[in-house]
C-alpha cells in the first residue's frame, strides 16, 4: 500500500497552535519566532487560543494580529485546561488530515528558519505520528527530550495512580515537603534517553514533552486531538500510550530543536512553591483517574 508521506510531490500545509495563558510578551515572541520560520513548499498558519486569561491579553493579541492573514487568534471564556485548549485550536483547522500541525505552550521559541523543510523530511521518512524535538533550555543545559513513558500498560498504570494519591493523602494531612521529597526522588528514577540520537516507540516506550509537539495526518486519520479527561498533566504519558495502543509511530528527533523557557504562566498563578506542588499532584491523580475510567469503559 502506497503512503502518502512518502510522496516527495505531497504540499503540505502547516499549522502552529499556541496554547496563551495570561503572559502576553512571552506569547507575540512565540508567534514572533514562528513568523520568522521559511516555508518555502507549503502554506503556514498560527493559531493562538487565549485559554480564558481574564486579564485582557486575548483580546490585546487578537487586536495586534487583526490585520495579519498568517495569524488568527481564538478566545476562550474559561480556562480549559492544557488539552481542550489545544483541541479548540485543532478544531479551526478544517485540513488536519492533510497537513503537519505544531502545538506549543507559548514560551517556546523556534530558532530554526528551516524547521517546516526538517519536519515534512522526516515523516516521509518514517510515518511518524507524534514527533517530539530537541526542546532545551534557554542555555541549552537542559533537554527535556526524549524519556521513557511511565505508562507502557495496565499494571503501570495502577502504580502511577497509587503514587499521585499516596502523594495527594501527604499532601492533605500537611507533609507537603515531605511529599515534594518522595515525588523528586521518583522523578529522578524517570530514565532519559540520548537527547543527541534520533529514536522511536519501535525501540523504546518513549514520552515526548509537551510544550512542543508536532502531530501528522496518520495522528489525525486515528484521533481528533488530546484526550480531554485531564486539565493539567500527565497528558504526555497519556499521549504515548494512546498511541501505542494504536500502533501508531512516536518519533524523537535531535535534528528538529526549540528552546523552552519554561511554564511562567503557570509559575505566576502558582507563586507559592507548596500550593503548585499541591495543584500538580491535585491535577496528576486527576488526569489519570479519567484517563484510567475511560480505558475501562472502552475496553
Amino acid at each position: 500500500m502506497k503512503n502518502d508521506y512518502k510522496s516527495n510531490g505531497v504540499t503540505m500545509n502547516i499549522y502552529f497552535v499556541v496554547l496563551h495563558y495570561i503572559v502576553i510578551q512571552e506569547t507575540i515572541n512565540c508567534v514572533e519566532s514562528i513568523k520568522n520560520i521559511k516555508n518555502h513548499n507549503s502554506k503556514k498558519h498560527i493559531i493562538v487560543v487565549d485559554n480564558g486569561s481574564n486579564n485582557g491579553t486575548g483580546e490585546k493579541l487578537k487586536e495586534k494580529y487583526s490585520e495579519d492573514r498568517e495569524v488568527t487568534v481564538v478566545l476562550s471564556n474559561d480556562n480549559l485546561g492544557f488539552a481542550k485548549g489545544n483541541n479548540l485550536g485543532l478544531k479551526q483547522i478544517e485540513d488536519k488530515k492533510k497537513s503537519i500541525v505544531f502545538v506549543c505552550n507559548s514560551d517556546v521559541l523556534f530558532g530554526q528558519e528551516d524547521i517546516c523543510e526538517r519536519v515534512i523530511e522526516i515523516y516521509r521518512r518514517t510515518g511518524f505520528s507524534v514527533l517530539g524535538p530537541d526542546v532545551t533550555s534557554q542555555d541549552k543545559v537542559i533537554h527535556e527530550n526524549p524519556t521513557i513513558c511511565e505508562i507502557s500498560d495496565p499494571q503501570s498504570l495502577r502504580t502511577q495512580l497509587r503514587r499521585f494519591k499516596f502523594e495527594n493523602a501527604m499532601n492533605i494531612i500537611g507533609l507537603t515537603l515531605l511529599s515534594r521529597v518522595f515525588n523528586k526522588i521518583l522523578n529522578k528514577k524517570t530514565l532519559k534517553l540520548d537527547y543527541q540520537k534520533e529514536c522511536n516507540s519501535k525501540d523504546y516506550n518513549i514520552k515526548l514533552h509537551g510544550s512542543c509537539l508536532v502531530f501528522s495526518p496518520v495522528f489525525f486519520e486515528n484521533f481528533e486531538g488530546f484526550f480531554e479527561g485531564t486539565f493539567l498533566f500527565q497528558e504526555e504519558n497519556i499521549l504515548s500510550d494512546m498511541c501505542r495502543r494504536k500502533g501508531l509511530l512516536m518519533v524523537y528527533s535531535p535534528k528538529v530543536r526549540v528552546v523552552h523557557l519554561g511554564s511562567r504562566s503557570y509559575k505566576r498563578k502558582f507563586k507559592n512553591g507548596n500550593k503548585r506542588f499541591k495543584n500538580y499532584v491535585e491535577n496528576c491523580l486527576s488526569s489519570l483517574k479519567n484517563y484510567s475510567a475511560y480505558l475501562e469503559r472502552n475496553e
